[in-house]
């Protein structure tokens, strides 16, 4: 879902495969017991129920692909941390500035 969402904002195969890459190796860190592909894939699934009603359903998807990117079991800014990263990677995408206001809001 995450390269299908990204794919509407850019062109860039490349750069769409590496930010994939980027999320994918974050949520299968060895480190990680709970916040892993398999918790984004529940979040998700628990989501697309109510998809028809969700207003900016891409925002919500970064948002869910980046909550918990940077994390550290002992870390006190991971949401931060997170938010400034999904913000980055967005400008990135040249997804919409308005957006990604909502989807690190989320985070």
């Amino acid at each position: 879902l995450f390269i299908q969402t990204a794919q509407r904002y850019g062109a860039n195969t490349a750069l769409i495969e590496a930010l994939w890459q980027e999320v994918q190796t974050a949520y299968t860190a060895p480190s990680r017991h709970y916040h892993t592909l398999a918790h984004l894939q529940q979040i998700i699934a628990q989501l697309q129920t109510a998809q028809a009603q969700i207003e900016d359903w891409d925002a919500v998807v970064f948002a869910t692909f980046y909550h918990d990117i940077v994390y550290s079991a002992t870390g006190k800014h991971n949401e931060e941390k997170s938010a400034a990263l999904a913000a980055k990677r967005l400008a990135q995408l040249q997804y919409p500035a308005a957006n990604t206001a909502h989807c690190t809001a989320m985070i």
